[in-house]
């Protein structure tokens, strides 16, 4: 390299800290297409294409309740819309929930199959691609939901979370965020809220008075 005496040589590092970002399309059913797919992920079935269809109408919203029959292929509608949403907030990371680590290992199989990007948590440290937005993260409720999970001590914000069987891990959630004390502990609480609470739901009350080893809560 040349330059004229006496004058600084400039250099633009800018160009190091870009990242090209992959392609955002406006249909699920055209992202679909444009995957590197295995042969064993070829087309998609009739009621795919139509769950796609319909979340096409939703990409905006959130809070969205998809329903499929058993092996309608609900794992490749979820996995196409993560990786959507990967690619429209790019950095951020998307999160693919499963109640099991058995549904864990066959999300990452499928994404695998359907060429899209997926990384898990592991005993070698944290999913550093994934949690960069360069990968789809997949792991179980536990990780999910918790007191200490990546995303709360790391002020981490996905741009999205896709649960998966959620009418099975539901008690994964319920079991994170519910204390069981002794039953002995247990009727010194109820003891000290009776009077209270039964004054303002009486028959609210009743029902939890009559549990013995589950800690209670109220939506109120």
């Amino acid at each position: 390299m040349t330059k004229e005496p006496g004058k600084p040589i400039g250099l633009n590092l800018s160009k190091l800290a870009k990242r090209k970002a992959p392609p955002v399309l406006k249909k699920l059913n055209d992202l679909f297409s444009q995957l590197d797919r295995k042969q064993s992920h070829e087309s998609l079935r009739p009621s795919q294409i139509e769950a796609l269809d319909l979340l096409d109408i939703q990409l905006t919203e959130s809070d969205i309740v998809l329903k499929l029959g058993t092996g309608a292929g609900k794992t490749v509608v979820g996995l196409v819309y993560a990786e959507y949403m990967r690619r429209k907030y790019l950095g951020e990371p998307v999160v693919y929930v499963c109640p099991t680590n058995q549904l864990v290992d066959q999300v990452l199989q499928t994404a695998v199959n359907l060429g899209i990007p997926a990384e898990e948590f592991s005993p070698a440290g944290l999913p550093y691609v994934a949690l960069e937005g360069r990968a789809v993260l997949v792991c179980n409720y536990d990780h999910t939901f918790n007191g200490k999970t990546v995303f709360l001590t790391r002020n981490i914000r996905p741009s999205a979370y896709i649960l998966d069987d959620v009418h099975a891990g539901i008690e994964r959630v319920r079991s994170a965020y519910t204390a069981v004390p002794p039953a002995e502990a247990l009727k010194k609480i109820k003891d000290l809220f009776r009077e209270g609470c039964s004054k303002i739901e009486e028959g609210l009350w009743r029902g939890i008075a009559a549990r013995s080893q589950r800690i209670f809560w109220s939506s109120r």
